[in-house]
């Protein structure tokens, strides 16, 4: 059987053209995956961006990983992984390792990130750490590089490579890596700068919802990343029927007031790590990551049941309940946003020229 991870002997001498010829390959590399920091304030997208990068200009790099986190934690957990030897399923469990390990000789082992400088070293199936040699026997590698997540004064994570040839790094250059994690650095500050911005240029003043704008960038940033399974999850846009003629005959207050109990109805049965956002005027959208397509009828019928129980917020209104058409569709792996979006709101024009107070899920294809 021919195994992935056997190299040729020719990368070691540092003159070879074959070294010149992976090294501009990376260099290519990063300089095209580089781009995804324009405009993305996504550090988990940039990250998954320049390891497939890496993987993909070089047969000898078996795997890439990315952790960025508590400088304090006494575990590291990847956050990406990528390359022909990762793990099917559970990445981040199985390649779980104490910060200690990380400590170079003589580091502090309770020392943070900012301690610590690029180092790389080879490794086998004796190696004295656990971690290094589970990367030897698992993932094939031979040499491993640790670049911290860095600019001169902050550093923020790791980036670790496994390569399948001892020196390997050594001998390609380990400057072009610790651009990588430069890159990568940026890459997090400008999320932070994102996540540090004032919450009302993202949020709803009427429902405290996220905004359509907002919104948008997340459901961009969401598509960046490969799904885990067939289908990415459930998108729903709920329309409320007759919302002009509730704001002309009770006012601006009991709508706006009935756009907030809208919005408390569809946070409090959906789950934490669902979106739901004010879409614009008298529509939300919820996404459902995961929900399987089999399920998407009943899971748009339990949300529109349940806004059907809210009653107009007003004494004239003599008990009169709101009333919601709602759209959904099944996203699949193939899907775009732009896509899924476009069959869904096909889905709410049907619902709203039926019978409105209904549910109309449209299915990927239709």
């Amino acid at each position: 059987m021919l195994n992935p991870f056997r190299k040729s002997s020719t990368l070691t001498r540092p003159t070879d053209p074959l070294v010149h010829a992976e090294q501009a390959l990376i260099a290519e590399a990063l300089l095209g995956a580089s781009v995804c920091l324009m405009g993305r304030p996504d550090p988990t997208g940039a990250a998954h961006a320049f390891c497939e990068s890496l993987v993909a200009a070089s047969p000898n790099i078996t795997l890439a990983w990315a952790w960025f986190g508590d400088l304090r934690a006494d575990v590291i957990a990847p956050q990406v992984v990528v390359g022909p030897a990762a793990p099917a399923t559970s990445s981040a469990d199985r390649l779980q390792i104490e910060r200690a390990f990380f400590a170079g000789p003589g580091a502090d082992a309770g020392a943070t990130t900012r301690a610590q400088r690029t180092r790389t070293f080879d490794v086998s199936p004796t190696s004295f750490h656990a971690p290094w040699r589970t990367a030897a026997t698992t993932y094939g590698a031979r040499s491993v590089l640790i670049v911290p997540i860095a600019d001169a004064s902050d550093e923020r994570g790791w980036l670790v490579i496994y390569a399948a040839r001892p020196k390997y790094f050594e001998t390609i250059s380990i400057g072009l890596f610790e651009t990588l994690g430069q890159l990568l650095h940026a890459a997090l500050a400008h999320s932070r700068q994102q996540v540090d911005r004032p919450l009302q240029e993202s949020t709803d003043s009427v429902t405290g919802l996220i905004n359509r704008r907002h919104v948008k960038q997340l459901m961009e940033q969401t598509w960046q990343l490969p799904p885990e399974h067939d289908t990415r999850g459930l998108l729903v846009v709920a329309d409320l029927d007759g919302f002009r003629a509730l704001n002309d005959q009770h006012g601006r207050m009991v709508g706006n007031l009935a756009l907030r109990q809208v919005a408390q109805s569809l946070l409090a049965n959906v789950r934490k790590t669902d979106v739901v956002a004010r879409w614009g005027g008298d529509q939300f959208l919820v996404w459902l990551p995961g929900v399987s397509a089999s399920v998407a009828g009943a899971t748009a019928e339990k949300l529109r049941a349940a806004i059907a129980q809210i009653e107009v917020p007003s004494a004239q209104a003599e008990g009169a309940l709101v009333s919601v058409s709602i759209g959904a569709t099944p996203v699949t792996d193939k899907d775009s946003f732009s896509t899924a979006h476009d069959r869904v709101e096909r889905a709410l024009h049907r619902a709203k020229q039926g019978s409105r107070g209904c549910v109309v899920v449209a299915r990927p294809g239709a």
